[in-house]
């Protein structure tokens, strides 16, 4: 009975230590000027407010399309969206965001996106 918070422990510190580690090369990265600490700020903090309403508008949506019971339309459409397809839609939004802003470091520190090796 006793092993199921232990997993849970174990996961969670497996997790939190990865966490931690990423977040402390991100600052790493973005404390090295203050340049490039406002673009980060700035891009983390639009990102959180864009997602934050994506996924609390897709929850009042979903409650309102309970409440409201629609046959059809866009209200329907946002009850049948599925909460683990959102989650997944979310996390390529955070790769790709980070994919673009190392493109775009790239771009600026090297003029040329993709060198050609030969």
């Amino acid at each position: 009975m006793l092993v199921l918070p232990v997993l849970f422990t174990a996961g969670m510190t497996l997790f939190d230590s990865a966490d931690g580690i990423l977040m402390h090369r991100v600052y790493g990265w973005a404390g090295v000027d203050a340049h490039r600490t406002l673009e980060y700020n700035l891009t983390v903090t639009t990102v959180s407010v864009a997602i934050a309403f994506v996924i609390g508008g897709t929850g009042l949506l979903s409650v309102a399309a309970e409440l409201l019971r629609p046959a059809g339309g866009p209200l329907a459409a946002v009850a049948a969206v599925d909460l683990n397809v959102l989650g997944i839609g979310v996390l390529a939004f955070f790769v790709l965001s980070w994919l673009a802003a190392r493109l775009v470091e790239r771009v600026r520190r090297d003029g040329d996106p993709l060198p050609v090796r030969g």
